[in-house]
């Protein structure tokens, strides 16, 4: 595969590829935020993770919510077009699956893709990027994206220890740690996207509201931002059919947009 990165991850939604001029820029760290069975991963593995791995990416996906080998089905699902209530049942659909599967890496359509539980509480996300680099060492080549699905479940208490964080807290903290690892500190280094998956409240009602505010009002020197761009994801309509997409306005000088 080539070396050579893209400027941009394409979701394929043309609609928010738009609002982001192509889609998150590498080097990027941003939240995709809702409340409760809402479907921020499932988002999170459409937008970032198959997408990526339709466009011959490395990508990783870190989870503290979901078991592994759920998130592995939907994934077969959504990249084989198969249900996936016939892929579990087994027999010829699986194997169809497997198929499908087999022709996509076959042919180069498919990049690389890791899905990696982690425990709840515990795991920090030092413990992820060790993973990460254990992957690619093993692999032989950089990671290109990578979601984290934690929601309020990722420590935060090793990040001091790697840099000089001791200005930041929360939401600050872990986006000064994050960039590092997304390589837009260094001009030179491989630039990768990294996805946080948020519940929209935390219990005084106000992660939402905080996220977004310091996304894009931040000056030149980013201080006070605790992310480069955020998606909020609102279901709504009498049958919960449809889903609002918000990107925070300002967002790559434009207007701002839903």
């Amino acid at each position: 595969l080539s070396e050579v990165q893209r400027p941009r991850l394409e979701t394929g939604i043309p609609e928010l590829d738009k609002i982001f001029g192509g889609g998150p820029r590498f080097g990027e760290l941003g939240f995709l935020i809702g409340n409760a069975s809402e479907g921020k991963s499932f988002a999170a593995q459409q937008l970032i993770f198959c997408a990526g791995l339709r466009q011959n990416l490395f990508c990783g996906y870190a989870t503290l919510e979901i078991e592994a080998p759920y998130l592995k089905l939907r994934v077969a699902a959504e990249l084989t077009q198969i249900p996936q209530s016939e892929i579990e049942k087994g027999g010829e659909a699986f194997e169809e699956a497997n198929r499908r599967l087999a022709w996509l890496i076959d042919n180069n359509r498919l990049g690389i893709g890791l899905i990696q539980d982690f425990e709840p509480e515990i795991t920090t996300l030092s413990d992820i990027l060790r993973w990460v680099e254990e992957e690619e060492r093993i692999v032989g080549r950089k990671m290109d994206a990578l979601v984290i699905d934690a929601d309020e479940h990722l420590s935060l208490d090793d990040l001091v220890e790697r840099a000089d964080l001791s200005t930041y807290t929360g939401f600050g903290k872990l986006y000064a740690a994050g960039r590092k690892w997304t390589g837009a500190k260094q001009p030179k280094a491989h630039k990768r996207v990294l996805c946080f998956i948020s519940q929209g409240k935390d219990q005084d009602n106000r992660r939402e509201d905080y996220i977004k505010k310091h996304t894009d009002a931040a000056d030149s020197r980013r201080k006070g931002r605790v992310a480069d761009w955020a998606i909020t994801i609102n279901v709504r309509g009498p049958g919960k059919e449809r889903v609002v997409l918000n990107v925070p306005r300002d967002r790559n000088g434009d207007v701002g947009m839903t």
